[in-house]
């Protein structure tokens, strides 16, 4: 299994656990991924729901979009430090399959976003950059959970887009 750990400390017992699921949506004739502001469409595990029925949630609510679920990519441990979270990931491959409504979100900050299409290998390059970017920053910015965020977010979302390319390249070989 592939896992990938954000910012690891030794803090286990003293963090609130958030599990949550992301997917990777591929457009099987186009080859291209779903992006939501330039990250990955997912979110939080409900209390009774496994991640494949919150991931499906999740999307249904961000995008408006049915998927299936054909694989899964590995896990991201991110340790938000300013939050005093344990976000325990766990990234999917998922086929676009179509669109059926609007984002049943009623979340202004969700309807606000900007769902994108993007080559994978862009999306992969365009991430990398504003990583670098994030990192580059020398500032009391750093010191606050919405860049913790930003960079972590980021940071995953490569993870899992690396770990679907190479499951997609498998495939054609």
């Amino acid at each position: 299994m592939n896992r990938l750990f954000l910012n690891k400390i030794n803090a286990d017992n003293n963090y609130t656990i958030r599990r949550t699921a992301k997917a990777v949506i591929i457009n099987p004739i186009t080859d291209e991924v779903l992006l939501i502001s330039d990250i990955l469409v997912g979110g939080g595990v409900e209390s009774g729901e496994t991640y494949q029925t919150a991931l499906l949630r999740e999307i249904m609510e961000e995008t408006g979009v049915e998927v299936e679920i054909v694989g899964y990519l590995g896990s991201v441990i991110q340790y938000r430090q300013y939050l005093k979270k344990k976000y325990i990931i766990r990234g999917y491959l998922c086929n676009f399959t179509t669109n059926i409504s609007q984002p049943s979100t009623v979340d202004i900050d969700e309807l606000k976003t900007k769902k994108t299409w993007k080559c994978i290998t862009v999306a992969i390059d365009g991430l990398n950059k504003k990583i670098m970017e994030l990192q580059n920053i020398h500032s009391k910015d750093m010191q606050t959970d919405h860049y913790q965020a930003s960079l972590f977010n980021r940071q995953m979302a490569v993870f899992f887009l690396g770990e679907a390319l190479k499951t997609l390249n498998q495939k054609t070989i």
